[in-house]
């Protein structure tokens, strides 16, 4: 692993071998082991022989005697240079990924202007695309920091919802830690930005005084995710669907195999989401 024989390492410590930018470190943790901490890990850099630099695991333990003194040190090392090397390749690869549809998006944006800027689409259309487009993007964001994997359910909410946040908060989330699938991140991220660009039109958003409480909770196998406004406009059941509704219905149902629930109970819209566990979570 460090190139060196066995007669070599005799004559030096594994500190020696230890790369500058991970010493000062190791070595206070080593001293707080010392003096009286079991156990430790860390990952840290060697530098061969021959220069090369790798990654190791480094688990180190002690054990002592019955009057506390050290008696002897054990300590595994293994080599993860590969698995770091792999992970490397991987961010940089999602970073790619992550530029392209960013770049794709625009274009896609700019294509709706140039198809539109004829006038034959109303402003608030156009306006209502780009917001889609923004909460798509916002969710990539977020997959990107999560490199593609579990994302927390609070953390999708937030970031569907920041845009519509104001100084005073008038949006409340709460819930217990969950963590969503990328497809679950991306469905539940569009549907809760319908949900909101609907509220600052017509709903709790459209005055001074509404709020809306998002909730979400588990039981048995399924999700349960709750949007309830109040103190808005009062609410009548409309005479035909929006496209932000059906957009909802189909994609809760297609992507994560659930239903959505609309109820103008007149003191506020109130959009029950229900889905398996198993599609949603990892």
């Amino acid at each position: 692993m460090t190139g060196y024989s066995l007669e070599e390492l005799r004559t030096r410590t594994f500190f020696d071998l230890t790369h500058p930018a991970d010493l000062a470190s190791e070595q206070q943790v080593f001293a707080e082991h010392w003096d009286g901490r079991d156990a430790y890990t860390v990952e840290k850099r060697y530098v061969r022989k021959d220069g090369a630099i790798i990654w190791v695991e480094l688990a180190a333990s002690i054990v002592r005697s019955e009057d506390g003194e050290v008696s002897y040190g054990v300590r595994i090392v293994r080599d993860i240079t590969d698995e770091k090397r792999a992970g490397e390749q991987q961010r940089l690869l999602l970073q790619e990924l992550n530029h392209r549809v960013k770049n794709t998006l625009t274009v896609v944006q700019g294509l709706a202007h140039q198809t539109f800027k004829s006038g034959a689409v109303p402003p608030e259309t156009l306006r209502s695309f780009e917001g889609r487009l923004g909460a798509l993007a916002a969710a990539h964001n977020l997959l990107m920091k999560q490199t593609w994997e579990a994302t927390p359910m609070a953390d999708a909410v937030e970031a569907a919802l920041r845009p519509f946040q104001t100084a005073n908060s008038r949006i409340s989330l709460g819930g217990p830690d969950l963590l969503l699938t990328p497809a679950a991140t991306i469905t539940l991220t569009l549907a809760l930005h319908e949900l909101a660009t609907n509220a600052a039109k017509y709903g709790a958003l459209s005055n001074n005084d509404g709020t809306i409480d998002v909730g979400w909770s588990t039981e048995a196998d399924t999700l349960k995710l709750i949007w309830r406004e109040r103190a808005g406009p009062p609410v009548v059941q409309p005479t035909r669907i929006g496209f932000g509704t059906r957009l909802i219905q189909r994609a809760i149902a297609s992507d994560l195999g659930g239903t959505v629930d609309i109820n103008y109970d007149g003191l506020g819209l109130i959009c029950t989401i229900i889905s398996p566990l198993k599609r949603t979570t990892p």
